[in-house]
């Protein structure tokens, strides 16, 4: 890997982590659309900080708003369709790909991207856009 470089990682030269990640986008996504904030929540790790509504926000004011969202009973269902997977290092990586949210017939698409790093239990996102 040259320094300061993405490159495209591939489930068979980093032992599966592309599978990982889709793996984690899926329960995100299972969790969001069942509104289970704290187990949802769990996914970030502590230092994340992200931005939402077009606004940036540290840890508490994202997972805050967050919660908001999904505790709404307006809240939309979500679809996520993982793109591409770039390692950063060796252990973090940027996840890109595109969210659908959708309330009745109405959808709307944005493209989303996430950082994560990996630790013992797994991966966490320490950085999100959408």
């Amino acid at each position: 890997m040259v320094p300061g470089r993405a490159v495209i990682v591939t489930a068979r030269r980093v032992g599966g982590v592309v599978g990982q990640i889709e793996e984690w986008f899926g329960r995100y996504e299972e969790r969001w659309n069942r509104g289970e904030v704290s187990s949802l929540l769990s996914m970030y790790h502590r230092s994340l900080t992200g931005i939402l509504d077009g606004r940036e926000r540290d840890f508490g004011d994202y997972t805050s708003a967050v919660a908001a969202m999904i505790g709404s009973p307006n809240r939309v269902e979500l679809r996520l369709r993982l793109l591409s997977v770039r390692k950063l290092g060796a252990n973090h990586l940027i996840a890109t790909g595109r969210v659908t949210s959708a309330r009745g017939r109405q959808e709307t698409q944005a493209p989303f991207s996430v950082i994560f790093v990996r630790q013992l239990g797994g991966w966490k996102a320490t950085y999100s856009h959408s």
